[in-house]
């Protein structure tokens, strides 16, 4: 648990000192790496409120990361449940 809280507070510091792709590459490496990663949804909304494009840009879809996360992570389920794959057990 406590190497947890360390992951998601240096995640937290990468999103706001580094490129925001940076970030989404490590949350979906930790999406993998632990069991259920919710973090990764919390992750998307922070993004998306620091590093919002103009919306025109994803068709007019304010939360664009942050869904996208969202089905990456319940597609991760879906992916872990069918193929016994974890890099973290």
């Amino acid at each position: 648990m406590k190497k947890r809280v360390l992951i998601d507070i240096l995640l937290f510091l990468i999103i706001i000192f580094f490129p925001p792709i940076i970030a989404l590459a490590l949350s979906v490496f930790l999406l993998f790496y632990f069991e259920a990663f919710y973090e990764i949804i919390i992750v998307g909304l922070i993004i998306d409120a620091l590093y919002m494009a103009p919306l025109e840009n994803y068709y007019y879809f304010p939360y664009f990361i942050t869904s996208l996360l969202l089905i990456l992570f319940l597609s991760s389920i879906f992916i872990k449940k069918h193929f016994k794959f974890q890099i973290g057990r």
